[in-house]
């Protein structure tokens, strides 16, 4: 990929072009800017992890998916936590998925915060959905 770096891209401010002949690898960009993967970044910490070729993207996309499961799975089995003892147990223990669902599945008062369980487990149930729709495309679709 060439050094010029584009501030007026839909892939990000970020994104590396690559020669116009090059159909390998505009290919590869449009399956990551499909799948969400794109080069936006403040400046500070990059765009994360870009997988290089089709096979690290559907691992990546893989991995991924294993985490949503593991996300769905803790809150269909969730009891909510009954007194501040609990709640604050249960703050230090599953800090990881207690912070990664949106704030609106949330209700109560800081104190007293209750998720919406059944929102929850629908929610991380599309995100596996949508994932899995991006590895069928790019697994049947991809251009090498």
């Amino acid at each position: 990929m060439s050094r010029v770096w584009r501030t007026d891209c839909k892939y990000g401010i970020r994104f590396q072009i690559s020669p116009k002949k090059d159909l390998k690898a505009w290919n590869h960009v449009e399956r990551l800017y499909e799948t969400g993967i794109t080069f936006h970044s403040c400046g500070c910490s990059g765009p994360g992890y870009i997988p290089k070729d089709k096979e690290s993207l559907i691992q990546f996309l893989e991995q991924e998916k294993e985490v949503y499961i593991k996300h769905r799975r803790f809150w269909s089995n969730r009891i909510e936590p009954e007194n501040e003892s609990e709640r604050n147990k249960d703050q230090n223990k599953n800090c990881e998925f207690l912070f990664s669902i949106p704030s609106e599945f949330k209700t109560g008062t800081k104190k007293n915060r209750k998720v919406n369980l059944e929102k929850a487990v629908q929610y991380w149930g599309e995100k596996i959905e949508l994932i899995e729709r991006y590895i069928k495309k790019i697994t049947n679709n991809y251009i090498n």
